[in-house]
């Protein structure tokens, strides 16, 4: 179950900048507040499994670095606005803590599966 709610965290998280691009970029031909309503509701769903991954896994020594790199990827969609604003309005796009978050998670189900084939 964890791992379903990983995979859709780490998706929308890595969709929300393209979205957050399109909704800011002043010469994009779409429907700014359509785009609006869908980064708005996109952004509810990143919390929700922000909330769900935490209250899942475990707050111990071993799920430190996993729980930190959840925890960014809200920090990094949170800092977007503030972003675009120091930037002069323009978008740079760095997927540093998807990356991060990628990685730790599989090293973290991986040691899980290996607990679980040991019957721990």
């Amino acid at each position: 179950k964890v791992k379903a709610i990983m995979a859709e965290y780490l998706k929308d998280v890595h969709y929300y900048p393209y979205l957050f691009k399109l909704y800011k970029e002043p010469y994009a031909s779409v429907d700014n507040p359509k785009i609006k309503i869908e980064l708005d509701e996109l952004a509810k769903k990143i919390e929700e499994n922000h909330y769900l991954l935490l209250l899942n896994l475990s707050d111990n020594d071993d799920n430190k670095e996993l729980n930190d790199c959840i925890i960014n990827c809200v920090t990094w969609i949170n800092s977007m606005e503030k972003q675009w604003e120091i930037n002069k309005y323009k978008f740079y796009y760095k997927d540093t803590v998807v990356s991060n978050l990628t990685r730790v998670s599989r090293d973290y189900f991986k040691r899980e599966w290996d607990r679980a084939k040991k019957g721990k």
